[in-house]
């Protein structure tokens, strides 16, 4: 389900990947699966950026970073390209200050908590 909502992402179809990440999200976590659930997380970080939520991205990507260093895990090579982007993306739309407040704030966040963020928006 999160490759399906990968290609729906690439594709622009942006309710389509939401619903696949957040179903392959919660089998991850019925599952106990650290890694998946980062990987969730990030790639709704890449749509709440795609749909100019910078805030609510950074949050995200910073709690997908957490879990992944908590699990002693890291980047699959394939994700790397996109994690940097995503990341360059963001510093320079909020700056490197706000960026790392948001990033930083969102290591902290639960995993709920950083969902919540899409939500309620910026």
């Amino acid at each position: 389900m999160h490759n399906l909502g990968c290609v729906a992402q690439h594709e622009g179809r942006f309710d389509t990947a939401e619903k696949q990440f957040r179903d392959s999200l919660a089998l991850f976590r019925k599952l106990g699966n650290q890694r998946g659930i980062a990987e969730c997380l990030a790639a709704l970080a890449r749509q709440s950026a795609a749909l100019k939520n910078p805030h609510s991205a950074a949050q995200l990507l910073g709690k997908a970073e957490s879990l992944l260093e908590a699990s002693g895990a890291a980047w699959w090579p394939a994700d790397r390209g996109e994690i940097q982007h995503s990341l360059e993306t963001l510093q320079s739309s909020l700056g490197d200050e706000e960026f790392t407040s948001e990033f930083t704030r969102g290591r902290s966040l639960t995993v709920d908590q950083a969902l919540d963020s899409l939500t309620h928006g910026d």
